[in-house]
């Protein structure tokens, strides 16, 4: 469970991620508190995943694999936006064959559902696009294999509820890598708040024409202090402007 969120800005793509990470071993739920979920799966293209720790990390492992292959059988060329879509999805439904139907058909009984392979990832990246005057995407692969391209911003994880509603709010077509960075770390901190698969540890990564770039660490919580202060302001704008508000009593 996680909060994480993404956004296609004008200079690039953003990812944005808590770092709660939960895993259950031996009916034991132990809790890491600053886990970098975002990885780099090639040198244009970063991911984050949701659901159970193993299986977003079989399924990361498996990209790298195949676009190391296609890297290798296509020495001199780059995956266009249709040869990552054939990439991601045979991935997916590759592990999902083996580890749901396979594995079923093996043991001879019913899985429990949170056994099942179920992880949700967010993808963006630059490549190759028929249309020259854009060449970078989003999206969201999910457990069955099926991918969905997103155009403007997207939220997956336990939080990504409350995540979606803001960025529906304040997110802009025109927004720069810079300003999303600022609208990440206040949408996950908000989150936080009320989801308790999400911490306020922030991890942020952007791609753009140059490549990924990581956000320092000391960077994000300074912003987080900053925000956190402009946002005590907001909040006693607003209550003293809902106080002003005249009411009426009913005849």
């Amino acid at each position: 469970m996680t909060t994480i969120i993404g956004m296609k800005c004008l200079d690039g793509i953003i990812i944005a991620t808590d770092g709660l990470q939960r895993c259950t071993r031996e009916w034991v739920d132990i809790k890491h508190l600053d886990t970098n979920k975002i990885e780099k799966i090639s040198k244009e293209i970063i991911t984050a995943g949701s659901g159970i720790v193993p299986h977003v990390d079989k399924i990361t492992r498996q990209l790298k694999r195949a676009l190391k292959n296609w890297d290798h059988s296509n020495p001199n060329l780059k995956p266009c936006l249709d040869d990552l879509e054939e990439i991601f999805e045979t991935s997916m439904v590759t592990l999902h064959k083996k580890y749901n139907l396979e594995r079923t058909k093996f043991l001879e009984e019913d899985i429990e559902k949170e056994d099942f392979f179920s992880p949700d990832l967010l993808v963006g990246g630059f490549c190759e696009f028929e249309n020259k005057d854009e060449n970078s995407f989003l999206l969201t692969l999910h457990s069955d294999g099926i991918i969905h391209f997103v155009s403007s911003y997207e939220s997956i994880g336990s939080g990504s509820v409350l995540a979606s509603y803001l960025l529906k709010r304040y997110y802009s077509p025109f927004i720069t890598i810079q300003k999303a960075i600022n609208l990440s770390i206040w949408i996950i901190s908000e989150v936080s708040k009320i989801d308790t698969y999400t911490n306020d540890k922030i991890f942020i990564s952007y791609i753009q024409n140059k490549g990924i770039c990581d956000v320092p660490e000391e960077e994000i919580d300074e912003r987080q202090k900053q925000i956190e202060q402009n946002m005590i302001e907001i909040n006693n704008i607003i209550s003293k402007l809902i106080s002003k508000i005249d009411t009426k009593d009913d005849d």
